[in-house]
């Protein structure tokens, strides 16, 4: 009987030998145990994340609400529980997409930046000089900062709210690469530009948008700014004609 006995718990110590060894190995104990994402067939959820936000329409909604909020009182300035208030979310779901509130913001501000380029694509779709593309671009930007006047805002805030580093790394974003070089391009292919003058049209470009950006803020003297800047297209475009009239390339 003591043989048996003995045997008996040699034979439980070697069955139980794995597990010790593989401490994270299941078992059929799992049969008993609550009910998981794992082990109920649900899809595996990350801490925090609440139920049906993994969407891009949910990213947008949070987006616009944090482009309006961080416009109006900036990074330090906008608590968090406005931008869920105004998103209809909780706090999870925001920091959930987003991870932080200074990550929520620089991703803003890079929103608003496409927002502006999609504009600004739409108005020189179709135009047949690079001058009146400049000029449909000025136009649209009047446009912008009387109906999307947050868009503006948060482009002028980020440049205090972010680091340099931080500004040199979202800046300067895909679709303001692919704007610039599209008017460029068109510009060069129709001849009213030559290829080694296209970085001094992109500087215009630039200067133009960030100009108008800082002087047009007051709603009564935006349609002057306009018409100066509109001004100086043409009279840059005059000397760009006549410098490359005599250039023998």
């Amino acid at each position: 009987m003591d043989d048996q006995r003995l045997a008996g718990q040699a034979n439980e110590a070697h069955l139980s030998e794995p597990a010790r060894r593989y401490p994270t190995r299941r078992t059929s104990t799992l049969v008993d145990a609550p009910s998981t994402p794992e082990n109920s067939g649900e899809e595996s959820r990350r801490p925090g994340r609440p139920r049906d936000t993994d969407s891009r329409e949910t990213r947008l909604v949070i987006l616009e609400a944090a482009l309006v909020e961080f416009a109006g009182a900036g990074l330090a300035g906008t608590p968090t529980r406005l931008i869920c208030k105004r998103a209809g979310v909780t706090a999870a779901t925001v920091y959930y997409h987003f991870g932080s509130k200074r990550s929520l913001y620089i991703e803003a501000f890079q929103h608003a930046i496409q927002l502006a380029y999609d504009r600004y694509e739409l108005a020189v779709a179709g135009q047949p000089t690079v001058r009146d593309e400049l000029r449909a671009m000025l136009r649209c930007a009047l446009g912008i900062m009387a109906d999307r006047h947050e868009i503006t805002a948060l482009a002028i805030r980020a440049q205090s709210d972010l680091t340099p580093r931080e500004l040199d790394e979202n800046f300067d974003p895909e679709a303001s690469r692919d704007f610039v070089a599209g008017v460029t391009r068109r510009a060069i292919d129709r001849e009213e530009l030559l290829p080694k003058d296209a970085e001094h049209l992109n500087l215009i470009i630039a200067g133009l948008l960030w100009g108008l950006s800082i002087v047009g803020r007051d709603n009564d003297s935006r349609g002057i700014y306009v018409d100066a800047f509109e001004r100086l297209i043409d009279a840059t475009l005059l000397q760009v004609r006549v410098t490359s009239a005599g250039d023998p390339s």
